[in-house]
């Protein structure tokens, strides 16, 4: 068995609810038997079927997998974390969010526009450099082609030159 697991200040999953089992290596599977479970009201329930399709077993629970790190109580917690925001998403607030996100302050958010703006326009000059490159290239190829032929023809009238002296 498992202990409760709290979900906010109103919600609190009972132990009964959750099941969860040790796989080879650390691994763990928890087990949420929502459709059964009264902590949660319909609406979060039908959000939650949509929210974890992915995730439910053949007997409708959701289950959770974690294998992250070689000690399986770690591993449980990590599950349990998981399960946690997957319900307050479904409750339809937001997860906690970790210690390090910051958000970008306004200047650097304009700054980071102002350079997307500039790659792209760079990458416009650098599209239009080379298709005048390939006109230029293949105007070349016609110039030279007519001098080859220029060159051919003097040298065939050498040639008929040679022979009639």
């Amino acid at each position: 068995m498992s202990t409760p697991l709290i979900i906010n200040d109103k919600i609190t999953l009972p132990a009964s609810d959750l099941e969860w089992t040790a796989l080879p290596a650390s691994k763990i599977e928890l087990y949420f038997d929502f459709e059964s479970s009264v902590a949660l009201p319909d609406s979060a329930k039908a959000r939650l079927r949509e929210l974890a399709k992915k995730q439910l077993d053949a007997e409708g629970r959701v289950c959770i997998r974690s294998e992250r790190t070689r000690d399986a109580m770690k591993n449980l917690a990590a599950a349990r974390e998981e399960l946690r925001a997957l319900v307050l998403e479904a409750l339809g607030e937001p997860a906690p969010k970790k210690a390090g996100a910051k958000k970008k302050s306004g200047a650097k958010k304009a700054g980071g526009k102002k350079k997307a703006l500039a790659k792209k326009a760079g990458a416009k000059k650098k599209a239009g450099a080379a298709k005048k490159k390939a006109q230029a290239k293949k105007a070349g190829a016609k110039k030279a082609g007519a001098k080859k032929k220029a060159l051919a023809k003097k040298a065939g009238a050498k040639k008929k030159a040679g022979r009639r002296r």
